[in-house]
């Protein structure tokens, strides 16, 4: 069965929307301190822009979509687009999704509880 690399199946879930350091790919010998610092340079800048993207969304989303990509790329096709909607499905009876939507309409940011 073929799995989707980490990076893709984020962006699946709008997560992977931050660009990936350019430089992560490139093997780098200990002789080139400068080098290392740039690439560690960028990818904290990447890191910082996950995480902050990352905490604006509701914490109960996010686990939807963790257990989604984890889970549900173990199974077949079939069976993981039915385990992602079973997923998606249970967010509309929480709070969240009622606060998402209203601050939507609103024109506002969100204020998620994870409820």
């Amino acid at each position: 069965m073929f799995r989707r690399p980490l990076h893709e199946r984020l962006r699946l879930f709008g997560l992977g929307l931050v660009t990936w350091p350019r430089n992560a790919h490139v093997d780098v010998a200990a002789d080139h301190p400068e080098v290392i610092a740039d690439i560690k340079q960028e990818l904290e800048k990447y890191t910082w822009e996950l995480s902050t993207k990352l905490a604006s969304r509701s914490p109960l989303t996010l686990a939807a979509a963790k257990a989604t990509i984890n889970v549900g790329a173990e199974m077949d096709r079939d069976r993981g687009i039915e385990y992602a909607l079973c997923e998606f499905l249970l967010l509309f009876a929480s709070k969240d999704q009622k606060e998402g939507m209203k601050a939507f309409l609103e024109k506002r940011k969100p204020n998620f509880k994870g409820e």
